[in-house]
């Protein structure tokens, strides 16, 4: 049997072949929670399994072909040989044949002959007997003669059948091999992971969120005890997909945009890594690979920011930023419709770069240094936009509780922010 690639018989060594796929490394760095919500953002599409074995089969199947192309015209030309052969043979017999029935019809033409005038039987032996010694020696010939085209024969039967032994060896190999293959694109199959439920998932985000929340309380030193009581939360949570904000704000591994030679282009996946999910009391979420988040801490005399984007999928944190001001240093609180471009995901196998989103709700808190915190949230134009690649029905996007949530944290730090601004002016006023 000739020698064949081995192929890896592990689903993620192929990982490579998916362009929509992060790489293996990108998992194999996960615990094995992580990689729960890798398997259920990466979806290995089991058609895509098994690339080179394809190509492989492929080649097999155009190889078959060509064999039995080849098998057939070889056995044509020696079918058409042995015929040759067969010809040449029967008209040799043909021409002894016609020798001896000459002879044959010369000894009857001779004893008729001496007979009818009256010869003697010395005589008309003399005639005949050459005659029919000789048309017996021809008759007799006729099975001897061809003896080479016999031969040539005999040896075309063989090469025939030795040809249609290895022809078949040779089909019966690759058949084996293809079926080989086939059945190892089968197991691989077998490799790829159940996602685990969206209940879970959500539950899990939830649970990440409030975590984030804590990790700005001890980043800013803003401990429960050190924040005031108001109408939501505090701190406030404002956050929105990691692929709808400003580009301008993206860590540089995240995007070719302002980016070194160190592109992670598995962290570019996460960013456009998103899925629609429905919840228990049939409302509609979607979670996203990779979110930004602003933590608004509101203490009595000051407040703070910890913004960051969020990993969902590793659990790792980027381009973590704390302010602390005074609220005399901030300028101004609003929420603003803004234009995003969002890069292609490498899920959708689109001709599309990507998208714009118009009048994307981003909101704007200004400060006394010229810097801005800014969060871009989700609206229905958004998601109408990207309906059709996260298998989201139109008559549905109403009822996507991303839209509501995200807009009413916005408000609530609005509402909150501009009630200790003013609380804060005339307390100014007061002492003046």
């Amino acid at each position: 049997m000739s020698e064949y690639i081995e192929y890896s018989k592990d689903i993620w060594d192929y990982l490579g072949d998916m362009s929509y796929m992060p790489s293996r490394a990108d998992r194999d760095k996960l615990d094995s929670a992580r990689k729960q919500i890798w398997d259920y953002f990466f979806r290995i599409k089991p058609n895509d399994v098994g690339i080179p074995q394809k190509k492989e089969i492929k080649e097999i199947e155009k190889n078959i072909l060509e064999e039995i192309s080849k098998y057939i015209q070889k056995q044509k030309e020696i079918e058409n040989s042995i015929k040759v052969q067969k010809r040449i043979l029967f008209w040799k017999r043909f021409k002894y044949f016609l020798y001896g029935g000459s002879c044959l019809a010369l000894a009857i033409l001779a004893y008729r002959f001496t007979t009818n005038n009256n010869f003697n039987r010395e005589w008309t032996l003399a005639f005949t007997s050459p005659l029919l010694v000789l048309g017996s020696i021809f008759w007799l010939a006729i099975s001897l003669v061809g003896w080479n085209e016999k031969r040539e024969s005999r040896d075309l039967k063989r090469q025939s059948a030795l040809l249609h032994e290895l022809h078949n060896n040779k089909i019966k190999e690759r058949v084996y091999r293809k079926n080989f293959l086939k059945l190892e694109i089968k197991e691989l199959k077998r490799q790829i992971p159940n996602p685990p439920f969206d209940p879970d998932v959500y539950s899990w985000f939830i649970e990440h969120l409030k975590e984030v929340v804590e990790d700005s309380k001890r980043a800013t030193g803003l401990i429960s005890s050190n924040l005031i009581d108001i109408d939501s939360e505090n701190p406030i949570p404002v956050f929105g997909p990691g692929e709808l904000q400003n580009p301008e704000r993206f860590p540089p591994t995240f995007t070719e945009i302002n980016a070194t030679d160190d592109i992670n282009f598995d962290i570019k996946k996460h960013l456009t890594a998103r899925r629609a999910i429905e919840l228990p009391d049939g409302k509609i979420d979607v979670l996203y690979g990779i979110y930004y988040l602003e933590c608004i801490l509101i203490a009595k005399d000051m407040l703070a920011t910890y913004g960051l984007f969020f990993d969902f999928i590793t659990g790792k944190s980027h381009a973590v930023e704390t302010t602390e001001q005074y609220y005399k240093d901030v300028v101004s609180i609003i929420i603003t419709n803004e234009f995003r471009w969002i890069e292609k995901n490498e899920n959708e196998q689109t001709g599309s770069r990507g998208l714009y989103v118009e009048d994307a709700p981003t909101f704007i808190l200004s400060l006394a240094s010229g810097e801005n915190r800014t969060v871009t949230f989700v609206n229905e134009k958004y998601f109408l936009q990207i309906k059709d690649k996260i298998d989201l029905l139109e008559e549905n996007i109403s009822r996507i509780f991303l839209i509501g949530a995200s807009r009413t944290y916005a408000d609530n730090a609005i509402r909150a922010i501009r009630h200790r601004l003013r609380l804060h002016k005339a307390l100014t006023n007061d002492e003046e």
